[in-house]
């Protein structure tokens, strides 16, 4: 029954999200902080929900906060700030083949060619997208707790042998959804009274330090799907809550522990 309660509740709330969106004299303030709930009551009811139902959930969210962002931004007077920037660039950095970036969805889509040995710097803007990267560092470089927005949307796909430093979040609220990554070093740390969602999709041979800062007692959900070889730092188990939608009888209960073939934890 507080499954089934919880479930009508949240499909409430973001029709009326869309209704608002679709009006002719938005409030954004007042969208964004219907998100932001919304991810709150879907964080909350994660456990309980079919991994389907926490699909469709999410991928509306996430729809949402995006045309959110495009609308507020098609309204918005004057040039937009750029989404990163590029600093000290490897004098023997290399372009590597397309064909190991080369995106899908489309065979009249045009080659994408990898970004190499770049320092990328994260601004602080709503809804990000980082693609394409091969040996770079991508980190956030804004003051502690210091967070424009009350929720956002930060993915990263297509990332090979770099380094993600994520001290500081430019968001309160929302989703991280990072896909095709493999080898690579992911720190993330959350404020601690935080509701972001965090989805890890094919995320191969890679070393993750994700836990709320300082720690706190409500653990960092995270939800991971077709993940291999993945090392979690040791100092974060106590911290977080890890569900794998290709293992879901290994899920864990409360109060009980189990092992995943699919990551471990471990010192790095």
């Amino acid at each position: 029954m507080e499954r089934t309660s919880g479930t009508l509740s949240l499909k409430k709330k973001l029709k009326e999200i869309r209704e608002e969106l679709n009006g002719e004299t938005a409030d954004f303030t007042r969208v964004e902080q219907k998100i932001a709930e919304a991810n709150t009551e879907l964080n909350e009811l994660s456990y309980s929900l079919p991994p389907y139902e926490l699909r469709l959930f999410s991928s509306e969210l996430d729809s949402l906060l995006k045309e959110s962002g495009e609308v507020k931004a098609s309204k918005t007077k004057g040039t937009r700030k750029r989404r990163f920037k590029f600093t000290k660039r490897s004098e023997r950095a290399e372009r590597l083949p397309t064909t190991d970036f080369q995106t899908s969805i489309s065979d009249k889509e045009p080659e994408v060619q990898p970004i190499v040995s770049e320092k990328i710097i994260i601004e602080q803007e709503q809804i990000q997208n980082f693609k394409n990267l091969y040996k770079c560092i991508l980190e956030s470089k804004q003051k502690p707790y210091e967070m424009p927005y009350a929720s956002g949307s930060l993915s990263m796909e297509n990332i090979q042998e770099s380094t993600i430093e994520l001290p500081h979040m430019p968001f309160l609220n929302g989703s991280i959804f990072m896909t095709d990554i493999s080898n690579t070093l992911i720190r993330i740390l959350l404020p601690q009274n935080s509701s972001i969602q965090i989805r890890l999709h094919n995320i191969k041979d890679c070393k993750l330090y994700i836990m709320k800062m300082p720690k706190s007692v409500d653990k960092q959900t995270i939800v991971i799907e077709n993940c291999k070889g993945c090392i979690f730092h040791a100092d974060t188990e106590a911290a977080i809550n890890i569900q794998n939608f290709c293992n879901l009888q290994l899920n864990p209960m409360i109060g009980k522990a189990c092992v995943d073939p699919d990551y471990s934890f471990a010192t790095f």
